[in-house]
């Protein structure tokens, strides 16, 4: 957990991505209920259950196919944060 730099929170750190990259609203707003209950990242638990998911997801090379987000990109950085949250347990923090 070098590269993570310390705990994770998912509400100072993963909540905001969420809520700017994945449960947007209007064109490509995928996880904000419109796709289906649970797929609404805005509730947590449906998130937490798709950790592993989201982290496969989100780290695929540009273009391959399931790739996350489809509309606009994450930073290197949401990236890391996502992925050290989900190896720190995908806690409730």
């Amino acid at each position: 957990m070098d590269e993570c730099g310390g705990t994770v929170s998912f509400d100072v750190d993963i909540q905001p991505i969420i809520d700017s990259k994945c449960a947007i609203v209007g064109d490509g707003g995928c996880h904000n209920g419109g796709n289906g209950a649970s797929l609404n990242w805005t509730v947590f638990s449906n998130f937490q259950s798709n950790a592993t998911d989201v982290k496969d997801r989100i780290t695929r090379s540009p273009g391959a196919d399931g790739k996350m987000p489809k509309i606009g990109t994450l930073t290197d950085e949401q990236i890391q944060l996502l992925v050290c949250w989900v190896d720190q347990g995908a806690k409730d923090n």
